[in-house]
């Protein structure tokens, strides 16, 4: 054959579409090359797999095929079996034990299993919205830092974090992660329909759910639109914001070492923050900890499906990505040097490998705390679960939090705009500028009826187009005034 232009053309995408195929029929564990009897776990895997396609009762090729051209229909138990059989298929290489047949086969049935991942993956980053908060938060990160107190956080989001948490202390690192979870589990189970949530929304006054959307949208973008290397950090601002203190990963001990805490609370307390995907490759140096005193530990595991969320016993890994993670389960334990090199978790002695503390098997039911909810399926976000439930409360509170979304949002097309105008000069783009301020200026005018039910919260003079307070004593003083004239009238 000429290998011209077309046919190299062919040839490449022939390659590219080419996929390993499954090596052959499994009915029964017992038939994978590293099993010499039986598994009731294998087993499990194997019938979550097979029969996808034509025929029932095996595992092969047309199954992974189905799976891999229709990534819609791909479940999160079809990942973690997919993820199970991988491990097994690399167990046999890795202590020797295969045959040179049997490596080959193991080979072709990793990439081939590997493939729905893959698949999946595509898939969920095809779903993914740009527009996925809410109240647009913004970050600076340097303004989490501080030598004493608080930082300089942004005064709307520690005005946000203050209305939250109401009564509940700083150094509350349970209470505090309570709070925040009860609010996600609102908005959450008010999406799927939980009667419970929907009327816990309902009592609430509108302000204050408001309030909790704009603290809930702040660690979503944390989690949810940075990336993972800068979320883990983000996650580290978050929970000094929550805690109304400062971060302190940067300081450095007396003997220049990395410090062991990453951040401190309004009065004190210090903590770490561990934010992962497995708790297995969660460590802590030991160069940088502090003698005697505790560190509160705060570990966030990324859970990528509502069905390893929420129980603090599922501690199997997640992935990473961001675009992958439904919820975050949130375990908190305290860490003592109680002399030079022996460190503790209350009771339980805490292994030292490497100068590295070895802190996942502190990862547990005992030390689960809860689960903070960001969406409901990896191809949804936290604004669309946010409006899923919202649509299933009273029109006052949902025609509120609309007109606050609305608002918003005019404000950051009109901020952008108006930079592009400036660089560019371009009409179109000035006019869209003026056109969003007036749609801002006219939700916000909305915004604030809706909230003048409230008390302390004011309304707008008309003519003045002012938010005023209410006199509260006009109702009082016309009371009066008509009273002295019934009197009047007596008297005559």
């Amino acid at each position: 054959m000429k290998l011209d232009e077309k046919a190299i053309d062919k040839l490449i995408e022939q390659a590219l579409n080419e996929r390993a195929e499954f090596p052959k029929d499994y009915k029964n564990s017992v038939q994978l090359p590293f099993m010499r009897r039986g598994s009731s776990e294998t087993q499990d895997m194997l019938d979550t797999l097979k029969g996808i396609d034509a025929p029932r009762d095996v595992l092969n090729n047309k199954d992974i095929e189905k799976l891999v051209n229709e990534p819609e229909s791909i479940t999160f138990d079809h990942i973690r079996a997919a993820r199970g059989l991988i491990a097994r298929f690399k167990k046999g290489p890795s202590t020797g034990q295969y045959t040179s047949s049997q490596r080959r086969e193991a080979a072709a049935a990793i990439e081939a299993l590997s493939a729905i991942e893959i698949s999946y993956d595509q898939y969920i980053q095809s779903m993914q919205k740009p527009d996925s908060t809410v109240s647009s938060p913004e970050f600076a990160s340097r303004r989490g830092e501080a030598t004493s107190g608080t930082a300089p956080f942004p005064a709307e989001q520690l005005a946000i974090v203050k209305r939250a948490m109401g009564d509940i202390g700083t150094g509350s690192f349970k209470g505090r992660i309570e709070r925040l979870s009860k609010i996600s589990k609102m908005f959450y189970g008010a999406s799927i329909g939980n009667g419970t949530q929907i009327n816990a929304i309902n009592r609430r006054p509108i302000s204050e759910t408001l309030n909790n959307i704009m603290l809930m949208d702040i660690f979503n973008y944390v989690v949810k639109d940075m990336d993972a290397g800068a979320g883990a950090y983000l996650f580290e601002y978050f929970l000094a914001l929550l805690y109304e203190g400062r971060v302190t990963g940067k300081e450095t001990t007396e003997a220049g070492k990395m410090g062991a805490t990453d951040f401190q609370t309004a009065d004190g307390n210090r903590g770490s923050v561990k934010f992962y995907s497995a708790p297995g490759s969660i460590e802590q140096a030991i160069g940088g900890f502090p003698m005697r005193p505790n560190v509160s530990y705060i570990v966030g595991l990324k859970r990528e499906d509502v069905s390893q969320a929420g129980t603090g016993e599922d501690t199997t890994a997640g992935k990473a990505d961001p675009a992958r993670i439904v919820a975050i389960d949130i375990y908190g334990f305290k860490v003592k040097q109680t002399r030079v090199g022996v460190f503790k978790s209350g009771q339980t002695d805490i292994k030292v490998k490497d100068k590295k503390l070895q802190l996942g098997p502190l990862i547990n039911k005992d030390s689960y705390v809860d689960t903070i909810w960001l969406c409901a399926s990896p191809t949804s976000n936290f604004k669309e679960m946010l409006e899923q439930g919202l649509g299933k409360v009273e029109t006052n509170i949902r025609e509120a939090y609309e007109m606050m979304r609305d608002m918003i949002n005019a404000m950051s097309v009109a901020k952008a705009a108006s930079k592009q105008y400036i660089t560019s000069g371009e009409i179109n783009i000035g006019n869209e500028a003026w056109q969003q301020m007036a749609v801002a200026e006219d939700k916000y005018e909305g915004l604030v009826t809706a909230l003048s039910t409230e008390e302390g919260y004011g309304q707008i003079d008309q003519a003045t187009k002012k938010i005023v307070q209410e006199n509260k004593f006009t109702s009082l003083d016309r009371l009066i005034a008509e009273a002295l004239r019934d009197i009047k009238k007596s008297i005559k």
